[in-house]
């Protein structure tokens, strides 16, 4: 069953299914496939930094300190000083308040990560909704439990609606050029080409 976002909007409530536009979907995909002289597929993998232990690529393993497996509910994640993150449920697990808003200048300068298509039974009105506002809604958005939520800009495009996840933009800017001053040449200083 798909999993679906409930967006609260003053006293509506909507809830909507999201579909994940990707290239794959759009433009469809190619796939190598290496076979060994019998015909059979090969997988690739990689040795340890050690050579003595091979590694399917299709997995991820933890490894601590004493070279021990460990699973992946036994880590914790912690930030530079050891301290536990603050774990965040996923946005589907509860209802949005649709209250914050952005500019467009906000989402230019964000990053999208992914977009998803909204459907939802009164679609209309949800998208009427959003345009009345003229900005565009933004809520904190994890697809699971994470310690990072990525930023959501809710945009209507007529009746449709696109989810828009969106990461901050590291923006550098080049420096101003620095002044300088031309040296004027002594009118007795000949230029002498030859030497260049």
């Amino acid at each position: 069953m798909a999993r679906k976002l409930t967006f609260i909007l003053g006293e509506s409530k909507f809830e909507c299914t999201v579909d994940k536009v990707d290239r794959t979907k759009l433009y469809g995909r190619k796939e190598i496939v290496v076979e060994s002289a019998k015909g059979e597929p090969l997988h690739k993998g990689y040795l340890d930094e050690w050579g003595s232990v091979l590694i399917q690529s299709s997995g991820m393993g933890y490894m601590d300190d004493e070279r021990l497996w460990r699973s992946r509910n036994e880590l914790v994640a912690v930030n530079g000083l050891g301290v536990p993150l603050e774990t965040f449920p996923s946005t589907f697990d509860e209802p949005i308040e649709l209250s914050e808003k952005a500019s467009l200048d906000e989402l230019l300068i964000s990053e999208v990560s992914a977009v998803y298509v909204l459907r939802a039974h009164n679609q209309e009105r949800l998208a009427d909704a959003v345009l009345e506002s003229a900005d565009f809604f933004v809520f904190p958005f994890n697809y699971r439990a994470g310690h990072s939520p990525k930023r959501a800009f809710l945009n209507p495009t007529g009746a449709n609606l696109f989810l828009m996840v969106t990461e901050v933009t590291k923006l550098s800017y080049l420096q101003k050029p620095q002044r300088f001053e031309i040296e004027d040449f002594d009118d007795e200083d000949d230029i002498d080409f030859s030497m260049m």
